[in-house]
């Protein structure tokens, strides 16, 4: 199904704004070519101010529009930009990354010890043609209670510092 949508995207510069080895890894799945140049853009607006939507497509959109300064006189020229962030929201609340372990633990022990879901907002915003096209999608996500055992058993991975899918 996105078989021609990819021959003729391959057919241009496609930037992945993001270090994010998932985010890679996704595009990879789908044989689009790219070439990844992280976005330095200070990810520092205020949650207070914005919905949960527009807090993500405001961060994709700055971190697109970054690597977009940064390229835009390169010869060749980006045909695409892709920016993407992503956090998570429990009772209403924003969750981004964990700044150490024991914050990594406190945000795990929210997300799983009450056996409610959370929510998954990820906004991604595409510069092409000259425009930046943003969206958000939002994952309703049911994680299973763990024990204090094996969150901090996960926690001492370094995985959550590193990979934490959240913002």
């Amino acid at each position: 199904m996105l078989q021609p949508l990819i021959g003729k995207l391959n057919d241009i510069r496609v930037v992945l704004a993001s270090s994010s080895k998932q985010r890679e890894q996704l595009l990879k799945s789908i044989n689009l070519k790219f070439e990844i140049i992280p976005s330095d853009f200070e990810e520092n607006l205020n949650p207070s101010e914005h919905t949960f939507s527009d807090f993500v497509e405001n961060t994709a959109r700055g971190k697109t529009s970054n690597v977009y300064e940064k390229l835009k006189n390169e010869t060749p020229k980006p045909g695409m930009i892709i920016g993407v962030d992503t956090m998570v929201t429990f009772d209403g609340k924003m969750y981004g990354k964990p700044k150490n372990n024991e914050d990594a633990i406190r945000i795990i022990k929210d997300l799983t010890q009450s056996g409610l879901p959370n929510d998954v907002y990820t906004g991604v915003a595409i510069w092409y043609n000259n425009k930046i096209h943003t969206f958000t999608e939002v994952t309703t996500v049911y994680m299973a209670k763990l024990s204090n055992e094996e969150i901090e058993s996960y926690v001492s991975t370094g995985e959550p510092l590193v990979n934490f899918t959240f913002k």
